[in-house]
């Protein structure tokens, strides 16, 4: 299912405006009559897929097709771009080469595919998901996103936090769920957290927000171990993107030894260069789960495959624009220029 926003002056409006888009099959989220201007209304809907379709659909799950044909300097320029070390971009650009793919952005996909793993979430996952990650990846949002993915599924789901540190962590989280009608609990500490995800008939689906993680802190480290072992539930890298490739990769290696085989990658709508995501996976070992590209609960995670990461990291900039990343002598800013 995708989700929609719609807002009018009154319900009427806003409910003509989703009838008029969406038609009776539309399923009603969550109707806001106090939104800024007048009344909110979120509502799902589940797009047509004709049985000759379905390949073609899946692909544009992400971003859009990438209309250009494969050729070495294209992909070099983009990697180049991008900051991939030089040894892992060569390593990329021999499986592209290999796999004889026509478009750029098939022959960067076989390349991603060939040095990492691809693995998004089961509808009903055998563990509670706990999302780790530095201070700002995003882990509240990502909980969220998934919580209401689940819900448009129709899968019963509960939300939990740890985060009691930031004076606003548990309000922005309980915030965000109300609108998806759930209820977040709190738990200070590892026990409880067992406690609470153990005291009800599971749902489908336990998601576990917690507090940002310095990865070169042992205490947080232990403390992260402490509360993925006490739970049983699995642990998940939260990753933003446009982080530094090497502080990527040394992150994603600390994580990894935590147990962590798998990544979600948020905010890649706020970075122009992706480096960080590759080295991550790359060092780490680690299973790429899903894509944020928004901050909105309605847009969701993307499907983790590997050619929507191609089209990411081929969509910033456009192909037919690639060239020669400029020397560092075109970087420097002139004396007196801002004089």
């Amino acid at each position: 299912m995708r989700l929609k926003i719609y807002t009018g002056r009154d319900v009427k409006a806003a409910m003509t405006k989703v009838r008029d888009d969406l038609g009776d099959d539309a399923i009603i989220i969550n109707v806001d009559e106090n939104a800024p201007g007048g009344v909110r209304i979120s509502a799902a809907y589940e797009p047509p897929i004709l049985p000759d379709e379905t390949e073609a659909f899946e692909e544009t799950d992400g971003p859009a097709p990438i209309s250009a044909p494969y050729s070495e300097e294209s992909l070099s320029s983009s990697l180049r771009f991008h900051g991939i070390p030089g040894a892992l971009a060569k390593k990329i650009e021999a499986a592209a080469k290999s796999s004889d793919a026509e478009d750029l952005d098939h022959a960067l996909a076989a390349g991603l595919e060939s040095l990492t793993q691809f693995a998004g979430f089961a509808k009903a996952p055998a563990k509670p998901l706990l999302l780790v990650g530095p201070p700002g990846a995003g882990k509240t949002v990502a909980v969220a996103k998934l919580a209401a993915e689940a819900r448009l599924r129709g899968d019963d789901v509960s939300v939990f936090t740890t985060d009691l540190i930031r004076s606003a962590g548990v309000a922005q989280l309980e915030l965000m769920c109300d609108k998806l009608d759930l209820l977040v609990k709190t738990a200070d500490s590892a026990q409880e957290l067992r406690y609470l995800l153990h005291q009800q008939d599971a749902p489908a689906l336990q998601i576990i927000d917690t507090t940002g993680v310095n990865a070169y802190n042992i205490e947080d480290a232990k403390r992260i171990a402490r509360f993925a072992a006490q739970s049983g539930a699995e642990p998940v890298f939260v990753l933003p993107a446009g982080i530094d490739a090497l502080e990527a990769a040394e992150q994603a290696h600390i994580f990894a030894s935590l147990g962590i085989k798998r990544m979600l990658v948020t905010r890649l709508d706020g970075a122009r260069r992706f480096a960080g995501i590759i080295t991550a996976l790359y060092k780490g070992r680690m299973a790429l789960a899903g894509l944020s590209a928004s901050p909105y609960l309605a847009d969701g995670f993307i499907s983790a495959t590997p050619l929507n990461l191609a089209r990411f990291l081929l969509s910033k900039p456009d192909p037919a624009r690639l060239g020669i990343v400029p020397a560092d002598d075109d970087l420097r800013i002139q004396k007196g220029a801002s004089a």
